[in-house]
C-alpha cells in the first residue's frame, strides 16, 4: 500500500488520511505510541479483536511478505508498518530482505528484531494525533481524556488505506500514476448503499477488521447455483451482502473457476481485475494498466456457461495474490487460495 499523513484534527477541520512518500510519524507528542498492550487495561475487547485481526498482521502476515520478497518497495512498508519507529525497524533490515528473494544467493545477514513492525496498524495509527487520543464521541471520565472525531465512523476515513494509485518508476524516482491500485471506496461510493465500511467490517464496533481473509464471511459473500443440462452447466454468480466489488483491494486478487472432468482441476473463466504493462506516450516508462475488470459488482448476476460431462466436479476459487505468488512457494498454498464453493454436476 501506498503511505499515509493524517491530518486536520484542530478547530473542526477534517479527519483524513492523505497518499505521502513517507511513514506516519507521532512522536515526540506522543510517548505512549508503541506497544499497544497498555490498550488492554482499558479496552481489553477491542484488543482482543485487534491481536487477531488483519490490521494487526498488516506486516507479518505471510502473503503480504511473500509479496514483499519478491518486489521491495518502501512505500509498501509506509502503510503495512506505518508509524516511523516501525519502518525503523524494517529499513533496518533491508540487507536482509533483498537477500530472501527467491532468485538471490547472497549470505544471509543477521535480522534485527522488530517488535514495533509486528504490531501493524495498531491502536495509535487511528486513534491518537497532536498528542490527543480521538474516538468517535468524547469521553471525559475515562483514564484519559478522549477527544470526539465522529469521522473515525465515515467510510471516508478508511478510503486513505484502501484507494490509491499505481506506483510507477520516473528517473529512478517512485510517482504515482492515474491508474487505481485499489479503488474499494469507489466502488463503495458507486454502489451508494447506507451500509458504511464500518458497519459490515466493524460490526457493533468491533475492532475486527473482517474481510476476505475471515474464509466464513468470503464463502458467505459469494452465492453460486448451477444449472446442468444435456452437456452443458450455467453457472450463476452473484456477490452477497457486498457494498463493493468481489474480490477487491489488492490488484492480484481474483476468482477462478475451476472444473474436473477426470484429469485435475483446470480454469475455466477468472474473475478480477487484469492489468497489462504499458508505455506511457510521454515518458517512455513501462505502466501498468488495466486491461479489463470482471469483478462482481453488487447486485449484478454473472452467468458463465461451460460444456461438462454429467459427474464432472467444479470449484470457485479465490486467489490471494498472483500466479507467482502461488509458484514461488514463499507463502503457504492453502493460504493463497481458498476453495469459496464446490460441488459436482448432475
Amino acid at each position: 500500500m501506498i503511505a499515509f499523513l493524517l491530518v486536520g484534527l484542530a478547530q473542526g477541520t477534517d479527519w483524513r488520511f492523505e497518499v505521502v512518500d513517507a511513514p506516519l510519524t507521532l512522536r515526540p507528542d506522543a510517548p505512549m505510541v508503541l506497544p499497544s498492550k497498555p490498550c488492554q487495561l482499558c479496552h481489553a475487547e477491542q484488543y482482543a479483536d485487534w491481536q487477531s485481526s488483519m490490521h494487526r498482521q498488516s506486516w507479518t502476515n505471510p502473503i503480504f511478505q511473500a509479496g514483499y520478497l519478491v518486489e521491495q518497495q518502501d512505500f509498501c512498508v509506509y502503510c503495512h508498518a506505518p508509524l516511523a519507529e516501525q519502518t525503523a525497524e524494517v529499513l533496518e533490515n533491508r540487507a536482509w530482505y533483498r537477500a530472501q528473494h527467491p532468485l538471490r544467493t547472497d549470505p544471509l545477514p543477521a535480522r534485527k528484531p522488530e517488535p514495533y513492525a509486528a504490531e501493524g496498524v495498531n491502536c495509535v495509527t487511528c486513534h491518537w494525533r497532536e498528542g490527543q487520543m480521538h474516538g468517535v464521541a468524547a469521553a471525559d471520565d475515562a483514564a484519559h481524556p478522549i477527544t470526539p472525531a465522529p469521522e473515525l465512523a465515515e467510510s471516508s476515513f478508511c478510503a486513505g488505506c484502501h484507494e490509491f494509485n499505481m506506483a510507477a518508476g520516473h528517473n529512478g524516482a517512485i510517482t504515482f500514476t492515474d491508474e487505481p491500485m485499489q479503488k474499494t471506496f469507489q466502488e463503495w461510493a458507486e454502489w451508494g448503499g447506507a451500509e458504511t465500511c464500518q458497519g459490515c467490517h466493524m460490526p457493533g464496533g468491533r475492532h475486527t477488521f473482517r474481510g476476505a481473509n475471515d474464509r466464513a464471511l468470503l464463502r458467505a459473500s459469494v452465492d453460486v447455483s448451477v444449472a446442468w443440462s444435456d452437456g452443458v452447466a450455467v453457472f450463476c454468480l452473484e456477490s452477497v451482502g457486498v457494498g463493493h466489488h468481489v474480490p477487491t483491494g489488492d490488484l492480484f486478487r481474483r476468482l477462478t473457476l475451476q472444473i474436473d472432468q477426470g484429469a485435475g482441476f483446470e480454469t475455466v473463466a477468472t474473475i478480477g481485475r487484469r492489468f497489462g504493462l504499458v508505455a506511457d506516450p510521454k515518458t517512455g516508462e513501462i505502466e501498468k494498466r488495466l486491461q479489463e475488470d470482471t469483478a462482481l459488482r453488487p447486485d449484478e448476476p454473472r452467468e458463465i456457461t461451460v460444456e461438462m460431462p454429467a459427474g464432472s466436479a467444479w470449484q470457485l476459487r479465490y486467489h490471494y495474490g498472483s500466479e507467482k505468488d502461488e509458484q514461488h512457494g514463499l507463502a503457504p498454498i492453502e493460504q493463497l487460495i481458498a476453495v469459496v464453493a464446490e460441488g459436482i454436476v448432475e
